[in-house]
């Protein structure tokens, strides 16, 4: 009797050890949620995504994805400015492709510095900012063209120096 109840006996354990280890819930939490199985970046892995991994089933080409960081710095620069008195200095930075830049300026004149921002597009130029610059002073821009121009004008009879500091964020 022994001998027959063996196999039974074998087949109900590998069915008890297998149901341990299948998840109580069929629900997927949000810590199992994977971007890079979301094809069509809906913010839900479903049957859509299944659908479009099986028509591209069997295809072969470049493993990479295109991903934009977004709020990640990815151009900085320190710069140190000589402007002589009654001089100027014209600062030009590419920001095709960037979505903002954040532009510092910290300047230790007596008489404060003349700074015009403008933005390069095709058509043209135009102004979007004018302020006076003596001390410490952070601005931010939603990118709208394809470079900014930072125009400093030295107003003092003597030269003097200003950090101008920037990064742009993709």
């Amino acid at each position: 009797m022994g001998r027959k109840k063996l196999p039974i006996t074998v087949l109900f354990s590998v069915v008890l050890l297998t149901l341990a280890f299948i998840p109580i819930s069929t629900q997927q939490s949000a810590s199992d949620y994977d971007p890079w199985n979301d094809i069509n970046d809906d913010g839900k892995i479903d049957i859509k995504d299944v659908a479009s991994t099986a028509i591209k089933f069997g295809t072969s080409g470049d493993p990479a994805k295109n991903v934009t960081i977004v709020g990640y710095a990815t151009v900085t620069e320190t710069e140190w400015i000589t402007i002589p008195a009654g001089g100027f200095h014209y600062k030009y930075i590419d920001t095709q492709g960037y979505r903002q830049i954040s532009v510092g300026f910290d300047g230790t004149a007596t008489i404060p510095f003349n700074i015009i921002v403008s933005w390069h597009v095709s058509g043209g130029t135009y102004q979007i900012d004018s302020f006076t610059n003596n001390g410490r002073t952070l601005k931010v821009y939603e990118v709208q063209g394809q470079r900014l121009q930072i125009y400093i004008n030295n107003l003092n009879t003597v030269t003097e120096y200003i950090y101008v500091d920037y990064y742009i964020t993709a």
